[in-house]
């Protein structure tokens, strides 16, 4: 008989968040991911950010509201769709402008929420936002 645990907030809001992302892209497996909050003209709204250094790209998933809830949509990005990129570190925000005119601001915070089974669930998303930013500086440098 297998012993079954529930699981911590920090683990059903991954699950939660891996959920939604896994429901709307084809190779999921493949992506890291992480939950961002738009800045600026996008503020307000909840992004997960899905992104895999080969080939390089990322896929960003709005429309969820905040918390996570509700029907999502995909913006691929490639490295060769990038025609700006801006990392400030100290504030976990990227700013980016596609080749296609997209601009996306958003804030990926050590720690998030999700809203599932009624519930507010904290995401501790330290070390992944460490990675997506040391992703996104390559994207910064090749356009400097």
């Amino acid at each position: 008989m297998t012993a079954h645990f529930p699981l911590t907030d920090d683990q059903a809001a991954k699950a939660h968040y891996r959920s939604l992302f896994d429901s709307l892209v084809f190779n999921f497996g493949d992506y890291n991911i992480l939950v961002a909050d738009g800045v600026g003209s996008r503020d307000g709204e909840t992004f997960i950010i899905g992104y895999r250094p080969a080939p390089r790209e990322i896929l960003i998933c709005e429309g969820f509201g905040q918390g996570g809830s509700g029907r999502g949509r995909v913006t691929q990005i490639s490295d060769m769709d990038v025609s700006q990129a801006i990392v400030d570190s100290e504030a976990h925000s990227v700013g980016m402008i596609t080749t296609r005119g997209e601009t996306f601001e958003f804030r990926a915070s050590p720690s998030a929420s999700a809203l599932a089974d009624g519930r507010i669930l904290q995401l501790d998303q330290t070390l992944d936002v460490a990675d997506f930013l040391d992703f996104m500086r390559v994207f910064e440098g090749e356009m400097a």
